[in-house]
């Protein structure tokens, strides 16, 4: 199963980019070649009971678990990501994005931010899930 999983994501989808490298393995952003729909695949060495647990779960919170293969301690996981950041990306928070935040209040709450065209109000817990690199010396930024 592990070995077939690899195929079809060699056959059906372009990876878009590395979101994460490390010693235990990588997640990578990619897209459905026929379809353009967005998944997350995780491949590291470990076990994979979360993610077997997680494809009867529905939260806005998690990701979707699509598929899961596990084979000699090493695991291939293809996932949507959460709802509230599919929602994210349809109001424009893509990577390579250009977003500017034109309002903070001084207490927190929400924050008016330019993405494209739009003006976008986002309250401080939703806006915490974005990670924003700025242009001038691309050190990672938390909204």
């Amino acid at each position: 199963m592990y070995d077939e999983l690899l195929r079809a994501m060699e056959q059906y989808f372009d990876e878009v980019k590395v979101l994460k490298r490390g010693a235990r393995g990588t997640v990578t952003l990619v897209r459905h070649r026929q379809t353009g729909q967005r998944y997350v695949f995780r491949r590291f060495d470990g076990a994979a009971d979360v993610y077997r647990r997680l494809l009867t779960v529905s939260s806005p919170y998690l990701p979707r678990v699509e598929e899961v293969a596990e084979s000699h301690g090493r695991v291939a996981a293809l996932d949507f990501p959460p709802r509230k950041a599919r929602r994210m990306e349809d109001l424009g928070f893509l990577p390579g994005q250009q977003v500017t935040a034109l309002h903070t209040p001084p207490f927190g709450g929400i924050t008016a931010y330019q993405v494209l065209d739009t003006v976008i109000a986002l309250r401080d817990t939703d806006a915490s899930r974005i990670t924003l690199y700025t242009l001038q010396d691309e050190k990672d930024d938390v909204l």
